[in-house]
């Protein structure tokens, strides 16, 4: 029998300043298009979780923008509607324009492997601090996670398959104080 595969480790967050640094970086770039491609992958990354591959697989027509809300919907591995963070819708909208259809982040794909162009862009736009899509997603999950949503909820949000995959962000989560669910648990109250 093969051995169970190790879990990979999640990636730390980007800090609150990090994201700050980052925005200013994105809204200060060069061209109107490097400006659309690094605030659509800041949104997507840090708004809906999207990892490389998905940001570069997103099309116009995946976003939906209803009642001041936005909602992606994600193809691959497994397809699903993920609400936008609110932040970051502006910044989403700000990234789209007056487009209707095509790649939101717009770059020549390499069919075998698309998220190349995304380091590429990263390597060739450089800011004071280099984005991480791995990190902005870590934040994103672990922000899903403080704002203690039922398993059920991130699981189909997030695209994991078991609970399990969520393990490795909890070491980023907040510490909840017990006594604050004390009745919840003793079954005083109700959920």
């Amino acid at each position: 029998q093969l051995p169970t595969p190790k879990q990979s480790e999640a990636v730390p967050p980007h800090t609150f300043d990090d994201i700050a640094r980052l925005y200013s970086w994105a809204n200060t770039l060069s061209t109107p298009l490097k400006r659309q491609n690094a605030r659509s992958l800041l949104a997507l990354s840090a708004g809906a979780g999207l990892t490389s591959q998905q940001i570069m697989d997103a099309q116009i027509g995946d976003i939906d923008l209803v009642e001041g809300r936005a909602f992606v919907t994600v193809r691959e591995p497994r397809e699903r509607r993920v609400p936008l963070r609110a932040s970051w819708v502006p910044t989403l909208t700000r990234a789209i324009g007056d487009r209707t259809s095509g790649d939101i982040f717009r770059a020549y794909r390499l069919e075998e492997y698309p998220p190349h162009q995304l380091q590429q862009f990263l390597s060739l736009n450089r800011g004071e601090l280099r984005p991480s899509v791995a990190r902005l997603r870590s934040g994103w999950i672990v922000s899903l996670i403080n704002a203690d949503l039922p398993v059920a909820v991130l699981l189909k949000v997030t695209g994991f398959a078991t609970p399990g995959s969520l393990r490795p962000y909890l070491r980023y989560a907040a510490l909840n104080d017990d006594t604050a669910w004390l009745a919840r648990i003793t079954g005083e109250a109700r959920a």
